[in-house]
């Protein structure tokens, strides 16, 4: 039978920073589908400081660990400790990187990341989606001038960045331009994949996927889904994931359903899952982790895993790369 995770044998944590954005992204699960609008219920949240010392410090190994600051509806640079945070992170672990969509804060904060990127070796990975003219077609609220600038403060201290680009309908014919722009300013890397995500009942600010792409409506939580088999991405790469409340989960895709059927959630995993409250020692030894998850996997339970990780999603990917990983 499948196991679990023991402590020492996670080797990467993605860490939701925090739930607050200045961009209005309307696929984002903090938007009423498809619109501009943010959810009344969506909860706002910063990690501090002191819990993720906590966290480091409760790791057998950090040298031997993993952070990706990402999230499923923040931008980790609008926590207000990001670099006091980022540089803690960079120099205890074995490598740290982040996803951001660059248009906020100063140009001290990202020359001060780009400095402790250059002497730790840890990454930012800059999500840009098109150039001037269509940049802001997804990444609503987004000023594309103080993103060129921020990347190039960034990158000019030294900092390692990678672009990471979503190719939509109306950014398709940009990539290459765009490619050649990264290097200009001076990105190490540029990757691109094409949006898959096209939703039933989304609102009329949902793109279009590039003309490659087959446009399917995607009923969203459908209530049929087909599994053959549950294969845990999280269990596959060694890696747990902590929402902007302090909370642990499997992954990523929890959190989501969390945020969406909160009761469901609760319910079925019947664990203390704050590490406000427990260790992480203890909650990755609970009951939940160590015997009730894997066995339910037998039949293609519980339902978040059953309609996720029987199937390709978007972040299993290889569209990124993380340094040393």
């Amino acid at each position: 039978m499948t196991e679990w995770l023991l402590l020492d044998e996670i080797k990467k944590f993605e860490i939701e920073l925090s739930s607050h954005c200045n961009a209005r992204c309307p696929l984002c699960i903090r938007q009423d589908l498809g619109t501009d609008k943010e959810r009344v219920d969506h909860i706002k949240g910063h990690l501090t400081f002191e819990q993720i010392k906590s966290l480091v410090e409760q790791l057998p190994d950090p040298k031997n660990v993993i952070f990706y600051f990402g999230g499923i509806g923040g931008d980790p640079m609008m926590n207000p400790e990001i670099v006091e945070i980022f540089e803690y992170c960079s120099k205890k672990l074995k490598s740290v990187t982040m996803d951001t969509n660059a248009s906020l804060r100063s140009q001290e904060v990202w020359r001060q990341l780009g400095k402790t990127s250059f002497k730790y070796g840890s990454s930012i990975n800059f999500s840009i989606d098109g150039l001037e003219d269509t940049n802001h077609i997804y990444r609503i609220r987004t000023d594309w001038h103080k993103i060129v600038k921020n990347a190039t403060t960034f990158i000019k201290a030294g900092g390692y960045a990678t672009w990471k680009y979503i190719v939509f309908k109306h950014n398709q014919h940009q990539v290459k331009e765009a490619e050649e722009l990264s290097k200009k300013i001076g990105f190490r890397e540029f990757t691109y994949e094409n949006s898959v995500r096209h939703y039933k009942d989304a609102g009329p600010l949902q793109p279009d996927p590039p003309d490659n792409v087959e446009k399917k409506k995607i009923t969203t939580y459908a209530s049929q889904v087909q599994v053959k088999e549950i294969n845990c991405k999280a269990l596959e790469k060694k890696m747990l994931y902590i929402s902007n409340n302090f909370h642990l989960y499997p992954c990523c895709y929890f959190h989501s359903w969390y945020s969406y059927e909160k009761n469901i959630v609760e319910n079925y995993m019947n664990i203390d899952n704050n590490l406000n409250n427990r260790s992480l020692k203890e909650i990755v030894q609970d009951n939940f982790f160590t015997n009730q998850l894997v066995k339910d996997w037998k039949d293609f339970n519980p339902m978040m895993c059953a309609k996720t990780c029987n199937q390709i999603k978007y972040w299993d990917r290889n569209i990124e790369k993380i340094k040393n990983e």
